[in-house]
């Protein structure tokens, strides 16, 4: 990863955001749980819920500025509820260039990011938002996602921000908080930057009503025997080699514009005997391929299952889109940032300093 697109957090930048947390906690007009409702919560809680997100602000605002000559900032406003309901702002304000105060040439969204996340986009209704209120064109958007961590060994628990404050302030106390990380440690990188002009070209919007996807078909188990037969239940529907359309079904036989994928290789297709459950097995190294998921490859001798899995299966709630999005998946946003059909990081983060 190249160096420009990682930030190395300064005392004033945790100062900042500590400063923005105690303010909010103390505005009284302010929700005093959290979003679950489950009890009351207390400065220590506001840190937790809004400390990275604003140290990820800072650390993005810092690297898409250019030195001393143009200086982008983030908004500490504390804003009224009412204010939050109706305003559409960007994550950078303002622009200090040649000492000269101005708005923003462009809308920048900053966007956490975790290992877990599989569709990166922004929601349908906040980008209408931004194009009507604002009057800025798709080609003006980007979403920035960056992720602040601790380059250190310690676990997750350590890796606390709050409990690396606490390290960072107290010296003489009998309680001591040094088996948390050190705050010399923490740091943010960009991962991916997105305009939204090639979100709309290369993505595709998830209205409400649509299920998420699953973006990854898992390993199969007990689908062969040792001996090769399969298991009771189950048959060959089809055996295919070469370059086919296939389809992938849900659970429970749905089917999905995103299911259909264009396979390169060899496979069987191996069914339940209700046919809503699907396998498919390897007969050489092969290759599934949409224009939602991207390329995912295979290897000879791999069985998977092979039905549309819906991410919000399980949770509590709908199970289904209550908001439309777009979204593109990672894996394909990666696949296509590696074949320079979108521009990577460096020169996209080079293209925000410019145009901003």
């Amino acid at each position: 990863m190249n160096s420009q697109s990682i930030y190395e957090f300064r005392l004033e930048d945790v100062d900042e955001v500590i400063k923005f947390c105690r303010d909010y906690h103390l505005d009284i007009t302010k929700q005093a749980s959290g979003r679950t409702g489950s009890g009351p919560r207390g400065l220590g809680g506001e840190i937790d819920a809004f400390g990275p997100g604003k140290l990820n602000e800072i650390a993005i605002s810092r690297l898409v500025s250019s030195g001393d000559e143009k200086i982008c900032m983030v908004d500490n406003h504390i804003y009224s509820n009412y204010e939050v309901g109706i305003k559409t702002i960007p994550d950078i304000v303002k622009v200090k260039e040649k000492n000269i105060l101005r708005d923003p040439n462009l809308y920048i969204e900053i966007k956490k990011i975790a290992e877990s996340d599989q569709w990166l986009g922004i929601h349908t209704d906040q980008l209408k938002s931004i194009m009507r209120d604002t009057r800025i064109k798709n080609n003006q958007i980007y979403l920035v996602y960056g992720q602040v961590y601790f380059q250190d060994d310690n676990n997750r628990k350590q890796q606390d921000f709050l409990g690396s404050f606490l390290n960072s302030i107290i010296g003489n106390s009998q309680i001591k908080f040094n088996k948390f990380s050190n705050l010399k440690d923490l740091k943010c990188r960009i991962h991916y930057i997105i305009s939204v002009l090639d979100l709309q070209k290369y993505g595709h919007e998830f209205v409400a009503g649509d299920i998420i996807p699953e973006l990854d078909f898992s390993d199969a188990r007990q689908v062969f025997r040792n001996d090769g037969r399969l298991w009771k239940g189950l048959k060959i529907q089809k055996e295919l080699s070469g370059k086919h359309r296939i389809s992938a079904v849900g659970l429970n036989g749905e089917k999905y514009k995103y299911g259909e994928f264009d396979l390169n290789g060899s496979v069987q297709i191996i069914c339940s005997s209700n046919k809503s459950r699907q396998y498919l097995s390897f007969l050489e190294n092969s290759t599934l391929e949409n224009e939602y998921f991207g390329k995912l490859s295979f290897t000879k001798g791999q069985v998977i299952f092979f039905n549309i899995k819906n991410m919000l299966a399980g949770l509590q709630g709908s199970k289904v889109k209550t908001k439309s999005d777009w979204w593109i998946s990672r894996k394909k946003l990666d696949q296509l940032i590696a074949n320079k059909i979108i521009q990577g990081t460096e020169v996209m983060l080079n293209e925000i300093k410019t145009r901003i």
